[in-house]
């Protein structure tokens, strides 16, 4: 099928989450144009014959206007004879709130991968509210965000989960003891042979939990190492500040290391070397509350295992499977006993679990129902909507 993918910029060096369903579907023999605002052409995170990449001009508000009437010809005089037009998250839906009254003719998909906060974000949410209880399908990541959702915009019917996850094709990087031994030295850990790595997945940050973890971390032996990876330039600079800072006030001196500006592929080689992976969100809304992130896929294909907020859907899995430990990520002391519970046995569990990620929790996993929902065959399609 010839597909219209609306979505954010793609990037070699990002993470691939955003656009998997492109990839996906351009993988699985359909014609996919990838149009977004912003990005570079000949830029994608991963190649596909059936995917053509059509990034559009990013420059002030005139380029907005005129991304507006670029989607509006395309798709009014549809001479590519699109078939379904695949929007992807909040932030387009200011753009494309006309498709369900204009292209009543194509099968429209509304995916939002991180459904947003409830008034929290007014102008998005009123664009998303009314595109999304007028298209064909909705997808999101996450159940209970899907199941909060439906009842908040009052969709006709229950979204479509789709987890996110990294597909089994992903190229996975081969653990490198020698990159896991210069971090250690970098850290002043005294016994590397004892080392574990803590991998914090992001920079020094409020939303992350980093000063409640930073706590815990000064409460752990002299082995463990924490390691904080964030952007590059002026803002992971004032991040890294931040948590020296911080550091100075504990008596820290040391086993703290920093990773800015990383691409998607050096951040997958700094998680190989890793022992512990960490999921820490505070507990003020929707959210962050029913996660389904992007670094829980990424971790676990590294064989890491996981200490994450004992939220409802996190908690479920990280029992479920046997991943790690949960904890009151509030609660310094509460976060520093999980570490202490995961720690010891995380490397006698790093195959076990990289093969499950493979087995359970890769993006094919789900992702058969793209091809009910794009050939109009999957039990919610709403043919009213079609004329």
């Amino acid at each position: 099928m010839k597909i219209l993918y609306y979505g954010y910029p793609s990037s070699a060096g990002k993470a691939p989450h955003q656009e998997m369903a492109a990839l996906h579907l351009s993988r699985m023999g359909h014609s996919v144009d990838h149009v977004c605002w912003g990005g570079k052409k000949g830029d994608h995170s991963s190649s596909s014959e059936n995917l053509t990449y059509l990034p559009q001009q990013k420059k002030g508000i005139l380029s907005a206007v005129q991304l507006l009437l670029f989607l509006f010809r395309t798709v009014w005089r549809n001479k590519n004879g699109y078939e379904v037009i695949y929007v992807q998250g909040a932030q387009q839906t200011p753009f494309v709130f006309w498709l369900p009254l204009f292209a009543r003719r194509i099968r429209i998909i509304y995916h939002t991968q991180d459904y947003l906060e409830p008034r929290r974000h007014r102008f998005y949410e009123l664009f998303e509210k009314w595109f999304a209880r007028r298209v064909h399908y909705v997808i999101s990541n996450e159940m209970n965000r899907g199941r909060f959702m439906k009842s908040y915009y009052g969709l006709s019917h229950m979204p479509v989960i789709l987890r996110t996850g990294l597909p089994i094709w992903w190229e996975m990087p081969t653990r490198s003891e020698e990159s896991r031994s210069l971090v250690i030295e970098e850290s002043g850990v005294s016994d590397p042979d004892t080392a574990v790595l803590i991998l914090a997945g992001g920079p020094y940050r409020g939303d992350r939990m980093s000063p409640q973890l930073l706590e815990a971390f000064a409460l752990l032996p002299d082995r463990y190492v924490l390691v904080f990876n964030g952007p590059a330039m002026a803002q992971g600079k004032e991040c890294r500040k931040a948590c020296e800072m911080h550091m100075k006030q504990l008596n820290l001196s040391n086993r703290v290391v920093f990773r800015a500006g990383l691409t998607f592929e050096e951040l997958l080689r700094l998680y190989s070397i890793g022992d512990i992976g960490m999921l820490l969100y505070p507990n003020d809304g929707i959210g962050h509350y029913y996660q389904c992130p992007g670094r829980f896929s990424e971790y676990i294909r590294n064989g890491l295992s996981l200490v994450a907020s004992n939220f409802q859907g996190l908690e479920l899995l990280l029992l479920k499977y046997n991943l790690g430990a949960v904890c009151n990520a509030d609660d310094p002391a509460s976060i520093a006993e999980a570490i202490r519970l995961v720690g010891p046995n995380a490397s006698e569990q790093r195959n076990r679990i990289r093969q499950l990620a493979e087995n359970e929790f890769v993006y094919e996993s789900e992702a058969g129902v793209l091809n009910e929902l794009i050939q109009g065959t999957y039990k919610q399609f709403k043919p009213s909507v079609i004329t």
